[in-house]
Order: C-alpha cells, then structure tokens, then sequence
C-alpha cells in the first residue's frame, strides 16, 4: 500500500502529467475508503478497552480496582506530551502490533521519494491520526482532571510491605515521592487559609466571581467553612509523611545493627495504607457529589457537612 524508498543504485520513476491527473482523480476514492478503515480501526480500539475493563471488572474485580490508580499514574504523571498515542495500552512499548503502532505506521507513509507521493501522504497521515484522536483525547482529559482525581497518587502500589527492602522503596521510589509532594500540597492549602485567614477570605471571594464556590468548596476553604473531608485529605498527607519519617527511622536503625522488628514494620504500612486508601475514597466520593451538580446532569441534595448529601 505504501512506497518504500529508492535503493541508492535506483532512479526514482517519474509520473507522466497523464498518470498524475488519474492519480489525483482516483485518491478522494482512495481516501474515503482509508477513511472509513479508519473510523473502524478507532471504533474497534474503543470496543476493546471497555470490554477488557468490563471482563477484567467481572473476572478479577480487586486487580482491577488495584489498576485504576496505577494507570492514572502512568497517564497523569509519565506519560508526556511527546509520547506516541496508542490504540492499546503499552502497544508502543511492546514488541508486537508493528502495524498498529503510530511511531511506525506515519514513517512508512512519509517515506515517498517524489513531491506526488510526499504529498499525498501528508494527506493521508492527517486522516490516519484520526484512528488514534479516541487515545489522545482520553489521555487529555485525564491530564486535564488530574487534579481532581490526585488523591488517587495515595493508593498507588509502590511498598508491599513484605520485608524491610521496603524501606527503600518508600524512601526513593518515584510514586512515594509523588504522594509527599501532593501531601506537601494538602498541608499547604489547609494550613494557609487558618494562618491567613483575612488574606485568604479577600483572595477566595474574588475567585468566587469566576469559579463555581461549590467547586471551589471542594479543593479549599470557602468562608473559613471547614468540611470533614478537607480533615480527612489533611489527616491522609500527615500519614504519608509520618510512613515516610518512619521507614527512614527504620532504616537507620537497620544500618546501625538494630533492625526494625519485621511484624511491627508490616503493621505500621498496612495500617497506613488501609487508612488513607479509606480516605481517597471517601474523598473523592465526596468531590464527585459537589462537582456533580455544577455540570447540570442531576440535581441532587443539599450539601452537608460530613458527607456532601
């Protein structure tokens, strides 16, 4: 289907006026057939991903409900704006699918030795992108709500809590790093209002003109009204960084011939796990009933204190 280039002892054939008009004439028919391909190819890339989920959902839920974080992470947080959309998660990476692969279907349609071929195939890899606009969009919206979805970072599986090479992992592992960075932020934007209360009461009613207050009410203080879930979020960044002052404790201890008793070191990193993978979901349970109602799909009662209903 596409044009590989000319060997170096090959002289590239050149198009008659009379070739060219019939390939011009024949490429809109040769186009909406690619077209419609296409559309399928994405369509069918659609299907496959939500009945995976749905068969992972059913055949194995807890590995699935375990995914969820992971692959925000990824998306969210490792994957950048460079990175080749896929039609299937990690189908860039792997070593099978090299005809579904973006980073090799473009170049063997750029590869064209005349203007007619270049041409065309610009032509032809802007509607072949479309086969992977359902990738990037999905990638972009959760780029987008990541903020809104960054309690997830609390529940990413980095410690397992099995022996005390843990310690390591809670210390400089990359997802460990990002829950004290986004602790560090909670405690930030919880503090701040308190200390600076007048300050931050102008600063918010000048966003309120802008910004929905129940969205706002959701990530920060509103009129110095302190929601439970705002403690709950606070409590979850002081256990992220009591685990963290912790194992480096542990680990010192461990370095000066004092170990850290095992079944202690287990317990504390299961506890704090169970704890704050309670309060991420409280939490966003919580902000998906306030925002809700701000994009009108259902009116749903008046916010609490406690819980939002």
């Amino acid at each position: 289907m596409f044009v590989g280039p000319a060997s170096p002892n090959e002289t590239a054939p050149r198009l008659s006026w009379g070739q060219a008009i019939q390939v011009v004439l024949a490429y809109p028919v040769y186009l909406a057939i690619m077209a419609a391909l296409i559309a399928l190819l994405a369509v069918w890339s659609v299907i496959c991903k939500v009945v995976a989920t749905l068969l992972g959902a059913f055949t194995s839920p807890v590995a699935t409900l375990e995914a969820i974080p992971r692959n925000w992470y990824r998306v969210a947080m490792c994957v950048d704006a460079l990175h080749p959309p896929e039609l299937v998660p990690g189908l860039e990476l792997s070593g099978i699918g090299a005809g579904f692969r973006f980073r090799d279907v473009v170049p063997s349609m750029t590869n064209g030795t005349s203007w007619l071929q270049r041409f065309l195939a610009a032509v032809l890899v802007c509607i072949t992108a479309l086969a992977w606009l359902p990738a990037v969009l999905y990638r972009y919206s959760l780029k987008a709500t990541s903020i809104f979805y960054a309690p997830l970072v609390w529940v990413v599986r980095s410690a397992t809590s099995k022996h005390l090479l843990d310690l390591e992992d809670i210390a400089h592992s990359a997802p460990e790093k990002a829950k004290r960075v986004y602790s560090l932020i909670v405690i930030v934007i919880t503090i701040v209002p308190i200390l600076l209360y007048s300050w931050w009461a102008n600063l918010v009613h000048g966003w309120e003109s802008h910004i929905d207050p129940s969205f706002l009410r959701h990530f920060v203080f509103v009129r110095f009204e302190i929601d439970l879930w705002h403690v709950a979020r606070f409590a979850g960044a002081i256990l992220t960084l009591g685990l963290y002052f912790f194992a480096d404790w542990a680990h010192r201890r461990s370095a000066h011939g004092s170990p850290c008793p095992p079944g202690v070191f287990k317990e504390v990193v299961r506890t704090v796990t169970l704890v704050r993978g309670l309060i991420t979901l409280y939490v966003l349970a919580c902000g998906l009933w306030v925002l809700w109602p701000i994009f009108k799909i259902v009116k749903l009662p008046a916010i609490g204190r406690v819980f939002p209903w």
